[in-house]
This record gives structure tokens, sequence and C-alpha cells, in this order.
């Protein structure tokens, strides 16, 4: 195993986040990811890099422009950090990709011209917010929940969590009502109330990207998760977390059961193949670790280190 061990207390640290939970109907794949903290590497520039998917990147560059704009920096600071992140040496943009640097550049243009044009009624309040809160714990593990809040923001007379989203769906209205129930969402919220006696509203930040046409922004209505919904979502999280701590002090690789349903997800004619799949192929787990050994690289599952 690879996780961390508190020092002070001898317990074994695990971190956990939404989009981890999103994935845990496979307890193998918490297994690969969390628990042997295997990463799929690519070659780049001579040294063995994590991989970074320059469609990924292209999101995370554009949250540390709004980050420096909710921290009041000039447009050319915010621009400059776009920039900055997007063309790190590890992000290699295939020459037939549209989502290159111009088009980033443009798109976020466009949008400090759209809601200077407009008015933007977003108003910061505190922006990247890393939360790390302890949600379980036995005599020899504690489970900490982890997460980066966007933005804190009064909107339309509300105090709200804005989470920005950059996607290529075309149907804006449809992709802002698939966060009606959304599960991050909710966790955010639950945390952010507790630690702040609030009932923060939540808010989707629309980048609507496009190969062929001018980029368009779109924000969600305020979202209101009743106590009933919270309560069902962080029920299931803690769920996971027991399952979780049995099997980390159980210490058998096997107890981390493979469900093969998750191996595959579709969207519409899209298909997305779990990152271990090659893994589980193999005859027996003792040969996926083999082959992860040699194809992966190792590092602590910790999502307070994620977009920095």
């Amino acid at each position: 195993m690879i996780l961390e061990i508190d020092q002070a207390t001898g317990r074994i640290v695990v971190r956990i986040d939404a989009s981890l939970h999103k994935d845990s109907d496979c307890l193998r794949y918490v297994f690969f990811k969390l628990v042997q903290g295997y990463t799929p590497a690519s070659q780049v520039t001579g040294e063995v890099q994590e991989t970074k998917n320059p469609a990924m990147e292209y999101g995370t560059a554009f949250h540390k422009g709004l980050q420096a704009r909710a921290q009041g920096k000039s447009f050319d600071e915010q621009l400059r950090a776009v920039t900055d992140h997007f063309t790190q040496p590890s992000i290699v943009v295939p020459e037939n990709e549209w989502r290159n640097i111009g088009h980033l550049v443009a798109t976020y243009v466009a949008y400090d011209t759209y809601y200077k044009s407009s008015g933007d009624l977003l108003i910061p309040k505190h922006a990247e917010l890393r939360f790390a809160y302890p949600f379980y714990k036995t005599e020899k593990t504690e489970i900490v929940l982890c997460g980066t809040i966007d933005l804190v923001a009064e909107y339309c007379g509300r105090l709200v969590i804005s989470d920005t989203k950059t996607t290529s769906a075309w149907n804006s209205d449809q992709y802002l009502a698939e966060y009606d129930l959304s599960p991050q969402l909710m966790i955010y919220k639950w945390v952010y109330d507790k630690l702040n006696g609030t009932d923060v509203g939540c808010v989707i930040n629309g980048i609507f990207i496009s190969k062929a046409k001018f980029a368009t922004f779109k924000r969600s209505e305020v979202m209101s998760f009743s106590q009933e919904q919270i309560g069902n979502m962080i029920g299931r999280l803690d769920c996971f977390a027991q399952k979780l701590v049995e099997r980390v002090e159980d210490g058998r690789p096997e107890s981390f059961e493979p469900n093969y349903n998750c191996c595959i997800k579709r969207y519409g004619e899209k298909a997305i193949v779990c990152p271990y799949a090659i893994l589980c192929k193999q005859p027996t787990l003792a040969d996926g670790v083999g082959l992860a050994e040699a194809l992966f690289s190792k590092k602590v599952y910790n999502p307070m280190l994620f977009q920095t």
C-alpha cells in the first residue's frame, strides 16, 4: 500500500474526494488508484511524467485565470496565469487537437468581454478554497474528505458556491440541468455549511466551447439541495468510507472486489474505458499488479495537491 501514516497517531490516513467516490462502485478501481497509487505515465522530454490530457488541462488553465480574476488581478495577469499553465512542458497538444493555446486565449478573452458588457453578477468572496475534513475514523484508520471549491461568491443576493465547468456539450440547458443533483456540489455544500454555519446555494458557471463556433457562456439557476438530499448523499459516502476502512485494515488486495460493469462507460456514441481495465484483463490480480508495476508510475492519491 502507498498510503500516508499520521506520525502522531500511527493511523493510516486515507484521503478521498468526490471524484474518487464517483467511481467507488468498483472497489478494484479504488485499490489501484488510491491504495496502490497507480498513475498512467507517459514519456515526455526524456522523463516519465504523469499523463496530462490537454483537453482536461484546457479547463484547468481557464480555472487559473478565473482564480486570478477573483483575486482582483489585472486582465494581463489573468491571461498570464492561463497561458503559463497550458504551456507547461508536460502538456503536449497534438497538432490535430483544436483545444490549443490559441483557442484557449480566445475563449478567455471572450469570457472577459462578455461579462464586462453584460455586467457580472458573480461577486467573489473566496477563491480556490481547499478543505480536508475529518470524515470517518477508527483506531487504525482515518478517512479525510478533501476538495477544492472554485469560488464562494455573492450571486443575485445569495451566498453561493460557484463551480466552473468547461465543456464541448452543444446543449447548454441540458448540460446545466445534469447538475441538479450533483454529488460533488452536495459534498461541497455540506462541508462548507458545516465549517461556516451557512446555507449556501450552488451555481454552475458554464463555459461552452466548440471547434467550429465561438464560445458561449451560461450559468445555472441557483441550486438549493434539501436536507433529505444532502443526507442521502452523505449516507452513501459514509457507507463507502466504512467499506474502504474495512478493506484497508484487512490488508488483502483481494478484498477490493472488481465490478466489471464499470470497465466501460458509455455516453451516447462515446465510450470511455477504465484506465485500469488492462490490469483487470489479466488472469489473476497478482498478474495485474505485476503489469501495473511495469506500466504505471506510483504516487500517493492526494486531492489536496490537485490543480496546483
